[in-house]
């Protein structure tokens, strides 16, 4: 790993422990920053690199494990079921219900295959 990598590297560390002390504190956003000197733009920049590098990461390892096309199922739901489709991605869950327009379902698939 070259030097421009391992700061990188190090700064990501750092802003994830800022992230998750963040968290911890029970604090809104706005009110962490303020009291911790981070302006709101300053740490949903982070925020934002963080995830991209984690996405990057991600993807690098997924392309390493995946050797073939992913194929789909085609999946028979009875129209008279009340239940509903729960996806899972990453730590973030989505739940569509029954009744839910296709319209909306995909824009809400979409949005969620483009956050990685």
């Amino acid at each position: 790993m070259n030097t421009r990598g391992a700061t990188r590297q190090y700064r990501m560390s750092q802003w994830a422990g800022v992230f998750r002390e963040q968290k911890s504190s029970g604090l809104t956003i706005t009110a962490w920053c303020e009291q911790n000197g981070i302006s709101r733009q300053q740490y949903f920049y982070w925020q934002r690199r963080l995830r991209e590098s984690a996405c990057e990461e991600l993807a690098l390892r997924t392309e390493s494990k995946i050797s073939t096309i992913p194929t789909f199922a085609e999946i028979n739901v009875k129209p008279d079921l009340t239940g509903a489709i729960v996806v899972r991605m990453n730590g973030t869950e989505v739940e569509i219900r029954n009744g839910t327009s296709p319209e909306l379902a995909a824009k809400v698939l979409n949005a969620l295959k483009t956050q990685c």
